[in-house]
């Protein structure tokens, strides 16, 4: 008799699906359609490891948890991906610098974008936060940090004052390019197209008016 009984209980079917969570680029109808295959399952047949996996692989969802709840629905709770920088062409990181690719760009505008080998995520997100803050001070804000094959950086600032810092002593150099910028060159940060401080004993300015670089010591 209580075999029976828990073979009717499981077959009960999944009528319902309600989809929680705070969604700013999530598509919440599209997510529901999702869930369609797996309405009219029993209620203890339902596979909610595999609804998870496959709500975890849409690009936008972060975390997902799936329950039933008695006598027919199934609850979905989702975290959606933060997006706190865009990295390269494509992508973006989370606030654990976690590289997620939606399908379509994502409509945050003037969202700083840093760019890098594979396994630099990490090092890029610290990156900006250290430099943004060593930089404030000087009433600048960063559009991008780029690392190349050989971990060179390249900063490229607002106003597209391209800056160039080298793989060697880079968070001293950026004090220093904060200085510069609140002292020698405060009244000309708009003139200042690339600065190279990749030099051991100085740093060559370019400036969009006027011929070739000169060195500043």
């Amino acid at each position: 008799m209580g075999v029976s009984a828990f073979g009717e209980v499981a077959n009960v079917p999944i009528r319902q699906v309600s989809v929680n969570g705070d969604f700013r680029f999530l598509d919440r109808a599209r997510i529901e359609k999702s869930m369609l295959p797996h309405l009219g399952t029993g209620f203890f047949m339902v596979n909610l490891p595999q609804i998870r996996a496959e709500l975890q692989r849409m690009p936008l969802v972060h975390e997902v948890t799936v329950r039933r709840a008695w006598p027919d629905r199934l609850l979905v709770f989702i975290t959606e991906q933060v997006p706190v920088l865009r990295f390269g062409a494509d992508g973006y990181l989370n606030p654990y610098a976690d590289v997620f690719r939606p399908d379509e760009p994502l409509a945050v505008p003037g969202l700083p974008m840093v760019d890098g080998p594979p396994g630099s995520e990490k090092l890029l997100l610290a990156a900006f936060d250290s430099y943004t803050e060593i930089l404030e001070p000087a009433g600048v804000r960063i559009a991008s940090i780029v690392l190349d094959g050989k971990h060179a950086c390249r900063i490229t600032l607002t106003n597209d004052t391209e800056v160039l810092l080298g793989r060697r002593e880079i968070d001293h150099k950026v004090k220093l390019l904060s200085r510069l910028l609140q002292t020698k060159w405060a009244g000309q940060r708009d003139r200042l197209a690339r600065i190279d401080m990749r030099y051991s004993n100085g740093v060559s300015v370019a400036w969009r008016d006027a011929p070739p670089p000169v060195a500043a010591r």
